[in-house]
């Protein structure tokens, strides 16, 4: 996967795995071609708990490294990765969520599925929260 990414001139740097099991590959591997590896267990139950942490691995990343890419993945590479990489988008970089998703749909060549309500539930309350806020404000 490296030397394909490589060879695309895609300089990642750092690989976030959100799968619960270590079976597909060794992640001591990584290093070998200079990308650093991050475990997030993530089960699709738990999406909405785990976005702190997924924020802060990529924020203190891209604080060191601001040119080099992240790679996200899970067994599908689709709903984990695409809830926690738009919920990203929309939480830390201010997108809209339909952009969010719809740039994730585009770049991966697939619709998410199962996580699609839960970044939609996710849009609705940042939209009321961002409302009380003005509201108060």
């Amino acid at each position: 996967m490296v030397h394909e990414m490589k060879s695309k001139d895609l300089n990642i740097g750092l690989v976030i795995d959100l799968t619960t099991s270590f079976k597909y590959y060794d992640p001591a591997g990584w290093g070998a071609f200079d990308v650093e590896y991050r475990k997030l267990r993530c089960d699709g139950s738990h999406l909405m708990e785990r976005r702190a942490e997924f924020y802060e691995i990529v924020d203190e990343y891209f604080r060191r490294e601001p040119v080099r890419l992240i790679g996200v993945h899970c067994v599908h590479g689709l709903n984990r990765t695409g809830f926690l990489i738009c919920a990203y988008l929309v939480e830390r970089q201010g997108w809209k969520m339909k952009d969010a998703i719809n740039a994730f749909e585009k770049a991966r060549g697939h619709k998410i599925e199962t996580s699609r309500e839960k970044l939609e539930e996710l849009g609705k309350q940042l939209l009321l929260s961002q409302s009380s806020e003005t509201a108060s404000g």
